[in-house]
């Protein structure tokens, strides 16, 4: 059986930028843990993740996932929500593979953005 990793003391920040907002980071409802890894929360303008995961690799991947809804949200894309769900689920996956695989691309790109 796989260990969980302890999230709370792993994520360093409170809140993101996307755009003009400030999305805050929040500890997922307890009756909501046992559905979902993460969820965006359009109304409060918040990311709630969960205390545990199996590793830091599926945190990760959750918190990408949840800030690719946000930015599908503040972009106003527009889809029916099941279309929307694939989309990012596909992108998040992606995205973590390429973070992880190319760390001078991510430096380079940190500094051409700055």
């Amino acid at each position: 059986m796989r260990s969980l990793v302890d999230s709370q003391a792993m994520i360093p920040f409170k809140t993101i930028r996307v755009g003009p907002f400030d999305v805050a980071i929040e500890k997922l409802r307890a009756e909501e843990r046992d559905e979902c890894l993460g969820q965006f929360s359009r109304i409060a303008m918040s990311i709630e993740m969960r205390d545990q995961y199996i590793n830091p690799q599926q945190e990760a991947e959750t918190l990408l996932h949840e800030i690719l809804h946000v930015i599908w949200y503040v972009m106003g894309i527009q889809g029916k929500k099941e279309y929307e769900e694939k989309t990012v689920n596909q992108m998040s996956v992606g995205l973590a593979s390429v973070i992880r695989d190319n760390p001078e691309l991510m430096q380079w790109l940190r500094k051409k953005l700055s």
